[in-house]
């Protein structure tokens, strides 16, 4: 049970709202990503372009963004290259409120890789 100080953390079900062909992950990408010293990254983490590398040759290594699906924890000093999955192309919705570190251009760049984001993923649209 959580205590009063506590929340609860994020999981995938909370940032995908829906994606096309999620029995065959065919939304999402086993990568290399470059977590910071001393930070976690929480499933819902936008990550910009080149934050991450596809670990096969779906993607240009580099050039893409994605929103992070897994749990990625660094407790160094230094930065690491850590192995996460990221939704990297649509047709997929994710819930704007479960996102994290966006702006403005980063949801326009998701949005032209097809994952569009919601404010509000209970009410149609």
């Amino acid at each position: 049970m959580l205590g009063s100080t506590q929340t609860e953390l994020n999981y995938v079900g909370d940032v995908v709202i829906w994606e096309v062909g999620a029995e065959f992950e065919y939304c999402r990408v086993k990568g290399t990503v470059a977590v910071p010293a001393n930070t976690t990254y929480q499933p819902g983490q936008v990550l910009e372009t080149g934050a991450y590398t596809a670990d096969y040759d779906a993607l240009d290594s580099g050039t893409a963004i994605g929103v992070l699906l897994t749990k990625l924890v660094n407790s160094t000093s230094s930065a690491a290259d850590m192995t996460g999955v990221v939704l990297f192309q649509g047709p997929a919705l994710v819930n704007k409120t479960e996102l994290s570190d966006y702006d403005s251009t980063t949801l326009t760049e998701l949005a032209n890789v097809q994952i569009e984001n919601r404010s509000n993923p209970t009410t149609p649209s």
